[in-house]
């Protein structure tokens, strides 16, 4: 290791830091030569739980060691494959993740305490007519709105690794999806080549600070996009999609999309009717992976008709695909919520290199 020219050392550290930090944590305690000569590849693959303290800390020290690498003369550390977990937290839904009782007892706590402060002000408001309008009634609350701080601090994380991501995973909660409600991209993705996003509502809010008449689209450059919808989602957005990732060539739904087969149709222009240019012309390659069946203790046959009738048309709609000259893959159904077990293939996969969610 002493004598191999660091040039080859940047090289063989970059091809082992691609397992989400654990690596690049390893190589920066190993020595100060070795934390130095490793600084351009240690943050390659990044897997980051953004939860507020991890975020803000994380931010510090990549913002720190990227200072050092230009004042030393040396490449910019960057970051090109990263998957963020994102808490839900959104004051007029109350999102948040089951697995952090702290954040839930901390704002309920907080919501008390308000409602304690304002009790007073609620009753003379009432008095004098109400005449509290909610917009200064909003204004107030959001003093204290511990979201705020988070998501901009999300919003420069993603604005400075921007110029530099091949893969980014957005994935929304820990055990359940949720919404976040705030723009996060501020710029556009020029190098992005795969985006996936794991069961977000709402995913227009992510885009509201995107000129593109302007700046054009965020992922001008991306070509893989895999969709992961929110239950509660009643289509893939994909005019949103279209528009900031217009040069789309594979495209992947998993979970819900038996359901969606006549948005997926007019995608790829093979809708019944009257002909329709499609929203991705370039696509050549489309999987989809239908949602769970029914419960089996299911006491009526019912749901169980209606997931084969879907299961049937999603096969004739994949044979149209193929006799287009699409390649149209079903992929086996989850056995369950997506969430308990696809969230961990997911991963594997990211791991694993992004090729092999493209394989199937």
């Amino acid at each position: 290791m002493d004598t191999l020219p660091l040039e080859i050392l940047q090289r063989i550290f970059t091809l082992a830091c691609t397992d989400g930090s654990h690596t690049g944590i390893a190589l920066s305690l190993a020595s100060k030569s070795i934390r130095a000569a490793s600084r351009t590849a240690r943050f390659h693959s990044i897997a980051l739980i953004a939860n507020p303290r991890c975020l803000q800390s994380f931010l510090a020290l990549y913002e720190r060691e990227c200072e050092e690498a230009v004042s030393n003369g040396e490449d910019k550390p960057r970051i090109r494959h990263l998957y963020m977990t994102f808490l839900c937290i959104d004051p007029r839904k109350r999102y948040y993740s089951s697995s952090s009782p702290s954040l839930r007892r901390a704002k309920a706590h907080q919501d008390t305490q308000e409602s304690s402060k304002d009790a007073p002000h609620k009753d003379s408001g009432r008095a004098e007519g109400n005449d509290r309008s909610p917009r200064k009634s909003q204004g107030r609350s959001s003093i204290n709105d511990p979201s705020l701080a988070y998501y901009d601090t999300a919003r420069r994380f993603l604005q400075l690794v921007a110029p530099d991501l091949w893969n980014l995973i957005i994935q929304v909660g820990f055990q359940y999806g949720g919404g976040l409600h705030t723009p996060l991209f501020t710029t556009p993705f020029p190098v992005l080549r795969e985006f996936t996003l794991v069961e977000l509502l709402n995913p227009e809010w992510l885009f509201d600070a995107i000129d593109v008449p302007t700046t054009g689209p965020a992922f001008p450059a991306v070509t893989h996009l895999h969709l992961l919808p929110h239950a509660l989602e009643r289509d893939l957005r994909l005019n949103l999609w279209a528009t900031h990732a217009p040069h789309l060539t594979h495209l992947r739904v998993s979970g819900r999309s038996n359901e969606m087969i006549d948005e997926l149709a007019l995608a790829v222009g093979i809708a019944q009717g009257p002909p329709v240019p499609p929203k991705f012309p370039a696509v050549r390659c489309l999987l989809i992976q239908p949602g769970p069946p029914p419960p089996s203790d299911d006491r009526c046959g019912t749901p169980f008709e209606e997931y084969g009738m879907a299961l049937f048309q999603l096969e004739a709609f994949t044979e149209k695909c193929r006799n287009a000259g699409l390649k149209a893959t079903i992929l086996p159904a989850c056995q369950e919520r997506f969430r308990a077990t696809g969230v961990h293939r997911l991963r594997e996969d990211w791991l694993n290199g992004e090729e092999r969610a493209w394989m199937d």
